[in-house]
């Protein structure tokens, strides 16, 4: 499996009703709205973070010393992220302890220059809704490969939002998707013998429908702002 996928949930309950992306050894990158309980941030004491734990109903998968749930230090929702308006959904969550990188746990890379990435095919992962009518979430996380848009997304309006600069689309083939509960999970696409981490799965209008793709958080667009904010950990290299 893929092993900077993590999960998220409140620690109340069991399933992760969000994914994340481990980017170093101390930082997972997620959406913003996964963070976020009406106008404020969840406390950190209330979500944990499910590592190397890639079905959470079963223990036949989990790794020795490897699969377990993380403690929250503190979460960084971007300054710019509102609730009521696109853009800007991205967040960092800063591990109370620093993982122990492996084969098992490793953090994606981050993007380089300017690409954008269109007409490549990026895997999407997650523990999301596999049914559109019921919207029960997946135990075991899934992957997607979706045809990544042009930067305009083609002209198509998403939810009634115009695309910008901050957001990539991907899919619009009906029966491939991700769907409620893939939010802040990772949009990879593989280069040069690794994977780099393209887009935060953000929005979307219903699940799987022809012409509809997903909208993605660009992260090429706050590679500053990630740098910023994540100065105290090893990179993917």
């Amino acid at each position: 499996m893929y092993p900077w996928l993590v999960g998220i949930r409140k620690s109340s309950k069991r399933k992760y009703e969000c994914g994340g992306t481990i980017i170093n050894s101390r930082y997972v990158v997620t959406a913003a709205h996964c963070v976020r309980q009406g106008r404020k941030v969840i406390p950190s004491r209330k979500l944990l973070i499910g590592v190397a734990d890639h079905n959470y109903k079963s223990k036949e998968d989990d790794i020795k010393g490897v699969t377990k749930q993380v403690k929250i230090a503190r979460i960084t929702v971007h300054p710019k992220y509102r609730d009521e308006l696109p853009g800007f959904d991205i967040a960092l969550i800063r591990l109370k302890k620093e993982l122990a990188l492996s084969s098992e746990i490793a953090p994606a890379c981050l993007p380089t220059g300017n690409k954008n990435y269109s007409s490549q095919n990026g895997i999407a992962l997650g523990w999301g809704a596999v049914d559109n009518e019921t919207y029960t979430l997946s135990t075991v996380a899934r992957e997607v490969t979706l045809p990544i848009l042009p930067p305009n997304c083609n002209g198509i309006e998403v939810s009634s939002v115009k695309i910008t600069k901050l957001m990539l689309c991907a899919g619009g083939k009906a029966g491939k998707d991700t769907c409620s509960g893939d939010s802040g999970g990772p949009l990879m696409v593989r280069e040069e013998g690794r994977f780099t981490l393209v887009g935060i799965t953000s929005f979307g209008s219903g699940c799987a429908k022809e012409g509809q793709p997903a909208v993605y958080t660009r992260v090429s667009e706050y590679q500053d702002w990630i740098m910023r904010n994540t100065k105290d950990a090893a990179y993917c290299s």
